[in-house]
Protein backbone atom coordinates (compact mmCIF):
# COMPACT_ATOMS: atom_id res chain seq x y z
CA UNK A 1 0.00 0.00 0.00
CA UNK A 2 1.43 3.25 -1.00
CA UNK A 3 0.39 6.76 1.30
CA UNK A 4 -0.67 9.81 0.22
CA UNK A 5 -2.00 11.15 3.42
CA UNK A 6 -0.12 10.19 6.26
CA UNK A 7 -2.25 12.70 8.74
CA UNK A 8 -5.42 11.08 7.52
CA UNK A 9 -4.19 7.45 7.65
CA UNK A 10 -2.76 8.30 11.07
CA UNK A 11 -6.46 9.34 11.93
CA UNK A 12 -8.03 6.20 10.89
CA UNK A 13 -5.35 4.51 12.92
CA UNK A 14 -6.42 6.13 15.87
CA UNK A 15 -9.59 5.33 15.39
CA UNK A 16 -9.12 1.87 14.80
CA UNK A 17 -7.12 1.74 18.52
CA UNK A 18 -10.31 3.74 20.09
CA UNK A 19 -12.37 0.78 19.00
CA UNK A 20 -9.69 -1.81 19.73
CA UNK A 21 -9.93 -0.16 23.26
CA UNK A 22 -13.87 -0.23 23.33
CA UNK A 23 -13.60 -3.78 22.75
CA UNK A 24 -11.11 -4.38 25.67
CA UNK A 25 -8.04 -4.61 23.18
CA UNK A 26 -6.14 -2.11 25.76
CA UNK A 27 -2.90 -3.00 24.92
CA UNK A 28 -3.25 -2.89 21.02
CA UNK A 29 -5.51 -0.07 21.18
CA UNK A 30 -2.32 1.58 23.04
CA UNK A 31 -0.31 1.08 20.37
CA UNK A 32 -1.83 2.21 17.70
CA UNK A 33 -2.59 5.34 19.91
CA UNK A 34 1.32 5.83 20.44
CA UNK A 35 1.95 5.21 17.07
CA UNK A 36 -0.95 8.04 15.89
CA UNK A 37 0.21 9.98 18.37
CA UNK A 38 3.71 10.18 18.22
CA UNK A 39 4.36 10.13 14.24
CA UNK A 40 5.98 12.64 12.49
CA UNK A 41 3.01 13.27 10.55
CA UNK A 42 0.82 13.55 13.46
CA UNK A 43 -1.65 16.63 13.95
CA UNK A 44 -2.96 18.15 17.03
CA UNK A 45 -6.09 16.93 16.13
CA UNK A 46 -5.55 13.59 16.71
CA UNK A 47 -4.57 13.84 20.08
CA UNK A 48 -7.49 16.13 20.83
CA UNK A 49 -10.17 13.89 19.48
CA UNK A 50 -8.95 11.08 20.58
CA UNK A 51 -7.95 12.35 24.31
CA UNK A 52 -10.91 10.58 26.14
CA UNK A 53 -9.74 7.14 24.60
CA UNK A 54 -6.46 8.20 26.32
CA UNK A 55 -7.56 8.82 29.39
CA UNK A 56 -9.97 5.66 29.59
CA UNK A 57 -6.63 3.85 29.08
CA UNK A 58 -4.88 5.25 32.03
CA UNK A 59 -8.00 4.25 34.26
CA UNK A 60 -7.67 0.41 33.10
CA UNK A 61 -4.22 0.23 32.64
CA UNK A 62 -0.92 0.77 34.79
CA UNK A 63 1.03 4.00 34.35
CA UNK A 64 3.91 1.19 33.43
CA UNK A 65 2.10 -0.78 31.25
CA UNK A 66 0.41 1.66 29.25
CA UNK A 67 3.47 4.17 28.59
CA UNK A 68 5.44 1.20 27.39
CA UNK A 69 2.39 0.12 25.17
CA UNK A 70 2.22 3.58 23.66
CA UNK A 71 6.16 3.53 23.16
CA UNK A 72 5.95 0.27 21.15
CA UNK A 73 3.32 1.89 19.46
CA UNK A 74 5.72 5.00 18.45
CA UNK A 75 7.60 2.77 17.20
CA UNK A 76 5.46 0.88 14.84
CA UNK A 77 5.95 1.59 10.54
CA UNK A 78 2.45 3.16 9.65
CA UNK A 79 2.83 1.50 6.58
CA UNK A 80 3.40 -2.14 8.04
CA UNK A 81 0.44 -1.58 10.34
CA UNK A 82 -1.50 -0.49 7.60
CA UNK A 83 -0.89 -3.28 5.74
CA UNK A 84 -1.40 -5.83 7.80
CA UNK A 85 -4.72 -4.07 9.30
CA UNK A 86 -5.85 -4.06 5.44
CA UNK A 87 -5.09 -8.10 5.14
CA UNK A 88 -6.46 -8.91 8.37
CA UNK A 89 -9.17 -11.56 8.07
CA UNK A 90 -11.00 -9.68 10.63
CA UNK A 91 -12.27 -7.27 7.79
Amino acid sequence: MKLRSFALALYIIAALGEAQVALGHFEYGAQLLGLAFEHPASTADIRLDFAKTAEALRRVMPNTELEAALDRGKHLDLAVVADAILSSDNN
